[in-house]
């Protein structure tokens, strides 16, 4: 296979695209091509938000890029297709690759051509816990977003709607930092891949955001000493606002 991807195939895609957005009564603002296997897509924010997912991962199961099984919301992505918010536009922004580019072996040439791959060259962070400290402290470690998201089981969910000020715990990581560090409210999904369903949904303001380490000390992430080791982070939410 060669590293251009056919006429032909864009236009397959161009195709599946427009048919799921008229399906769904969505307009597009923007399309782009951004590698031979990588796409891009933009909707206007004012549209809502559940609609947008549904658009979207209509579009991605129809490529047969995500699972049929699979829901993505704002924030979330796997390996070949992505769900973004883009701040710069004032956009959703769908990302995906061609479904040729699901056959591309990991270190191969092709490889950075998918989204899994793009990701991967760009992630100039390590795992390890100092150096997403230090990405926090230097501030390229955050959210691009004011509003945060979280799915809980349902337990934990109805437990959250019956009291204010209650803590969400997230485990210590690059994708977790990105989605908390920052945030002033966020959305809180009753069960996993429910999609945006607005009654299984609650928006919470948020107090502050923690690290904790391994004996549940707590510490301002843009202040954290030498011999603190963060293990999990501490959303503390304030009030529900939605």
């Amino acid at each position: 296979m060669g590293s251009k991807a056919k006429d032909v195939d864009y236009q397959e895609i161009r195709q599946v695209v427009a048919e799921c957005f008229s399906r769904n009564g969505v307009e597009a603002m923007a399309g782009e091509k951004i590698n031979p296997y990588l796409f891009t897509i933009q909707v206007s924010r004012s549209i809502e938000v559940g609609k947008v997912s549904q658009v979207f991962n209509d579009t991605f199961h129809a490529l047969g890029v995500l699972p049929t099984e699979v829901l993505l919301s704002p924030g979330d992505w796997c390996d070949y297709c992505g769900l973004f918010i883009d701040e710069a536009s004032d956009a959703y922004l769908a990302m995906f690759n061609h479904p040729d580019a699901k056959r591309f072996e990991k270190g191969s040439e092709a490889y950075k051509f998918t989204l899994r791959g793009m990701f991967e060259s760009e992630k100039s962070e390590s795992s390890d816990p100092r150096a997403l400290v230090g990405g926090i402290k230097a501030g390229t470690l955050k959210s691009k977003t004011l509003e945060g998201y979280a799915e809980v089981d349902a337990e934990l969910y109805d437990a959250i709607n019956m009291v204010d000020n209650t803590v969400i715990y997230r485990d210590f990581t690059e994708e977790n930092i990105r989605r908390t560090i920052g945030v002033s409210t966020i959305r809180i999904n009753r069960g996993y891949g429910r999609g945006d369903n607005p009654s299984n949904q609650m928006l919470w303001t948020v107090e502050k955001v923690m690290l904790v380490d391994g004996n549940s000390n707590e510490c301002d992430p843009f202040n954290v000493p030498d011999d603190f080791w963060p293990t999990t982070i501490a959303i503390h939410l304030g009030q529900r606002i939605g």
